[in-house]
């Protein structure tokens, strides 16, 4: 499964892929643009935003285990049901001041695993609008 952004939730799936032994190290390498328009009022630069990310899982044994990966990824892509299985939400703060963070996300438990994160934003511009 390729990444992938779905506009309707205003989220961003990265490739999916597979971890076959404990300690394995994965180079995920996607990068993900998002735009922001918030109302200058007052307090604009308070504004907090959050990151939730998420942790799925498929089970590849009901597909022929993870042997078979590679000989039928796109029948994997098409047939695995991926389930989540943690959840990591972050509040940023200070976006609309121009924000540069490493953000390490730990998830715990059966489905351990770290993803380095890096959260970059900038305000671009200005936009007058009358109000009606």
């Amino acid at each position: 499964m390729n990444a992938q952004i779905i506009d309707e939730q205003g989220c961003f799936l990265s490739k999916a892929f597979l971890i076959r032994y404990c300690e394995e190290e994965v180079e995920v390498n996607d990068i993900v643009l998002f735009r922001a328009e918030l109302d200058a009022e007052p307090e604009y630069l308070q504004t907090d935003f959050f990151l939730e990310v998420d942790l799925f899982f498929s089970d590849l044994s009901n597909l022929g285990g993870p042997e078979k990966w590679q000989q039928h990824v796109d029948e994997f892509e098409n047939n695995a049901i991926f389930k989540k299985v943690s959840t990591q939400t972050f509040k940023l703060r200070g976006v609309a001041q121009g924000l540069c963070e490493f953000v390490p996300v730990t998830f715990q438990d059966q489905y351990f695993s770290l993803l380095k994160i890096q959260v970059w934003s900038v305000l671009l511009d200005f936009r007058f609008r009358l109000k009606q």
